[in-house]
């Protein structure tokens, strides 16, 4: 979960660094690899949340199970991300 945590806030930071950056005119080549470096954390992110999820049960896993759904609504278009999705939605109970 700690992990997980940990990938989300720096997708969170590197999101606002790439927000900044086009908000000052930096170059393109600036907010892109500000928007790499957001995406190589997604994948972790949502490993870890759907981990977190299996081990804690019904009630308890709500708030990885929110953050899930915040990362699949925002980046669910990459491929790498749908393929993590698939497989943590295979990992957990369907009345999770």
């Amino acid at each position: 979960h700690a992990w997980a945590v940990m990938n989300f806030r720096a997708i969170q930071h590197y999101k606002k660094l790439a927000d900044e950056a086009r908000n000052s005119r930096s170059t393109a080549a600036q907010v892109e690899t500000l928007t790499r470096q957001l995406s190589r954390h997604v994948v972790p992110a949502i490993q870890g949340f759907f981990r977190g999820v299996a081990l804690a049960g019904d009630q308890k896993g709500l708030q990885d199970v929110l953050r899930i759904l915040t990362l699949w609504f925002t980046h669910g278009a990459l491929p790498e991300v749908e393929a993590a999705l698939t497989e943590g939605f295979d990992s957990i109970n369907i009345d999770i």
